[in-house]
């Protein structure tokens, strides 16, 4: 199966509460974004480090990540709720120019919705050319509100982007220490024209923001911990809007709207438009090779897992007595009332072919379900047929569909086999370039699962 989030878990007491919501990080380059990440993520889940994201003095910026990465949030971070962070690289980057950027978005989201966009900059400094490129990626076609025929420039969708202002400590110490008041100066720029600035297209040119930093004893200070309140209850705010967003469907077209605002002679950083085109369409053949080979590893990852799995129970179940065998088959319904011991394990119901069919059986009903990235291959018509099947909502793209799918619960051989139509089956596995040929529905659902039939 393709690499990805599972679907195996339960859905939660209701389609809303088990929804995946998605927050993505951006900003400058060493502005604190990982190291924002590792707070919400509870630190530890980053093996304990938070990653320096400093600038070198002197040249140009090199941020320390590269692509858009992803996390489960703890449940601590919205109760109810799975989340995902995600990591990026940051606006300024040498590295990662803004048309590497847009290759980088539409290949982590494709269709898949945007619940909060994290802008961070740095507290107390200028609005600079990098924070204006990140407005620029934002109104271009990084995000629009989610639903059809709604425009990249709606003043509705900025208010599920936090504008943060990262590393108020520092400036906080330095009034302790010299009894100055840059950090009250600081503020009321923060969140009066740095603000007004950043939201210039949206309504009343405000939007939600917050100001992080670490504390001690109620006070900023370099030393205490992060304190992320103001920060986590705009976050609430967003997961509480209708609004949702979700990358633009045809974000190919930012890199010419973003040329065209930024290009002085025909030329912007250094390109012209058909060299930032190429270059980006290059970019898009390269993710697209590297997602490709990562679905191939993932497989060959699930077949080595099962083969160890099965080598396993093999030897749990050959160390057990005929008596104990049977007694395990009956429990797991692998025994049929009246009905042999050769029928039921062939070809004669002794000891090895007991161990045999209680192995085989147990491997077949695993658990084994298809997880997001199986879903996001399929059609939109197919992801249609199974909500259809599911009694869920039809409406909605790509990634509004799967998000549905993965809220309803998991998707194995035993559920796709009783809950979804045969033709339903047959369009999965059409999507999957795999036979349909001769096949009910139980051992559909198996070959869609790869299982062997």
């Amino acid at each position: 199966m393709g690499k990805g989030k599972s679907v195996c878990t339960e859905a939660q007491q209701s389609p809303s509460q088990a929804e995946i919501k998605r927050i993505l990080v951006i900003g400058e380059t060493g502005m604190g974004k990982s190291t924002l990440i590792d707070a919400l993520l509870d630190s530890n889940q980053l093996d304990g480090q938070a990653r320096p994201e400093q600038a070198p003095e002197g040249g140009l910026a090199k941020g320390t990540t590269k692509e858009v990465e992803s996390y489960p949030a703890p449940s601590t971070l919205l109760p109810g709720y799975k989340v995902m962070l995600y990591d990026s690289p940051g606006m300024g980057d040498s590295e990662v120019p803004p048309n590497k950027l847009l290759a980088l978005y539409q290949e982590a989201f494709d269709e898949r919705s945007v619940s909060a966009v994290i802008v961070c900059h740095k507290f107390g400094s200028n609005f600079g050319h990098a924070i204006q490129d990140t407005q620029e990626v934002l109104d271009s076609g990084l995000v629009q509100r989610a639903g059809s025929g709604v425009s990249t420039t709606d003043k509705a969708k900025w208010q599920n982007i936090i504008l943060v202002g990262t590393q108020a400590d520092r400036l906080y110490a330095l009034d302790e220490m010299f009894g100055t008041e840059q950090g009250a100066g600081a503020d009321k720029q923060f969140r009066g024209a740095t603000m007004n600035q950043f939201f210039a297209k949206a309504q009343g040119k405000k939007g939600p923001i917050a100001v992080v930093g670490r504390k001690m004893g109620g006070k900023w200070h370099p030393k205490g911990e992060l304190d992320l309140s103001e920060l986590k209850a705009r976050i609430r705010a967003a997961f509480e809007s209708s609004t949702s967003l979700k990358p633009s469907e045809r974000m190919q077209h930012s890199v010419k709207e973003l040329f065209e605002k930024n290009s002085v002679n025909g030329k912007w950083k250094g390109q012209t438009y058909r060299e930032m085109q190429d270059e980006y369409n290059s970019l898009k053949r390269e993710l697209d090779a590297i997602k490709a080979e990562r679905k191939k590893e993932a497989a060959e990852s699930a077949e080595h897992q099962k083969t160890k799995k099965f080598a396993q129970l093999k030897a749990k179940y050959s160390g057990m007595s005929k008596v104990k065998l049977q007694a395990h088959a009956n429990k797991i319904g692998l025994k049929k009332y009246r009905v042999g011991w050769p029928t039921c394990c062939p070809p004669d119901g002794d000891k090895p072919d007991i161990v045999g069919a209680i192995v085989n059986f147990e491997m077949k009903s695993s658990g084994d379900c298809l997880n997001e990235d199986d879903l996001m291959d399929l059609s939109k018509d197919t992801l249609k047929d199974i909500c259809r099947d599911l009694e869920l909502e039809m409406g909605g793209n790509k990634g509004n569909l799967a998000d549905r799918i993965l809220a309803a619960g998991r998707l194995s051989e035993t559920r796709m086999a009783t809950k979804l139509s045969g033709q339903t089956l047959k369009s999965i596995l059409q999507d999957q370039e795999k036979s349909t040929s001769g096949l009910g529905l139980r051992a559909l659902a198996r070959r869609v699962l790869d299982v062997a039939v």
